[in-house]
């Protein structure tokens, strides 16, 4: 599954400057994440600020 981006979006950009795999584009009202291109990697979750990047990671979180 890929990432998506959430409406609490502000636009700042670095989930552009991070994606390793450039498939995050300036949409309409907000950042855009093709899942076609997306690998679940998660570099742009842990660079935004708002946090509202969702989706599962490529690596598994172990259990605690």
């Amino acid at each position: 599954m890929a990432h998506v981006i959430e409406e609490e979006c502000v636009s700042c950009g670095l989930c552009t400057e991070f994606c390793p795999e450039s498939c995050i584009t300036d949409g309409e009202e907000l950042f855009v994440i093709d899942p076609e291109r997306c690998t679940d990697c998660g570099e742009c979750v842990t660079v935004c600020p708002v946090d509202c990047i969702v989706g599962t990671a490529a690596i598994p979180v172990p259990a605690r």
